[in-house]
């Protein structure tokens, strides 16, 4: 195989790698805050307790728990307030959610 290849290949599976992480980040920071309602917060739990589950409901092991898990993150997403999702949506990606989900930046909340 050409070199060319095996890099683009290999910056295309890190990209989608990159992109599940900062989805997952994102999950994970709306279920930790007050304004999401305990109900939808079931929605994300079912799936991974579905995913690290025995029980499968479809014969297609691994296909389907990614499946489910994507699914149940992107219903999940859906139903959040958006504001919420807003919020946490752009700085997920910086890495700076702990800095939202405490009331700002550092130097934010230094400058007050």
């Amino acid at each position: 195989m050409p070199e060319s290849y095996q890099r683009q290949t290999s910056r295309s599976r890190s990209g989608v790698w990159r992109a599940i992480l900062s989805d997952a980040r994102l999950v994970w920071q709306l279920m930790r805050d007050e304004r999401v309602p305990w109900y939808l917060k079931l929605i994300p739990a079912a799936a991974v307790v579905y995913a690290i589950s025995p029980v499968d409901l479809m014969p297609l092991d691994p296909i389907d728990d990614a499946a489910v898990v994507s699914g149940a993150f992107y219903l999940f997403k859906a139903l959040c307030p958006r504001e919420v999702v807003a919020e946490y949506a752009g700085t997920v990606v910086s890495g700076q959610a702990e800095s939202v989900q405490s009331g700002g930046s550092e130097d934010e909340r230094q400058g007050q």
